[in-house]
């Protein structure tokens, strides 16, 4: 099973087991660990079409964003430091 299929299983899952939540108000969020071949792609957006909401938007974070991230946090952490 591809992840963006898998991930529209989950979201239809539990909006038909949670009707009160408004998907719009966030949209689906995924994360992928390799972004490369298949799932190299924004993996929420694409599920979020499958799984029947086209004015949902999708969020996929990646690893690299993340380490892009903290490395950021960290030197900006470091920099008021050395400022007092």
């Amino acid at each position: 099973m591809r992840p963006d299929d898998l991930t529209a299983l989950v979201v239809r899952t539990v909006l038909a087991k949670l009707p009160e939540l408004d998907p719009r108000a966030s949209g689906p969020h995924g994360g992928c660990g390799q972004p490369a071949g298949e799932s190299g792609f924004n993996v929420a957006r694409v599920a979020a079409l499958l799984a029947g909401l086209p004015n949902v938007p999708g969020v996929t974070v990646n690893r690299y964003l993340l380490v892009v991230t903290a490395d950021h946090s960290h030197g900006r952490a470091r920099d008021s430091r050395r400022r007092g």
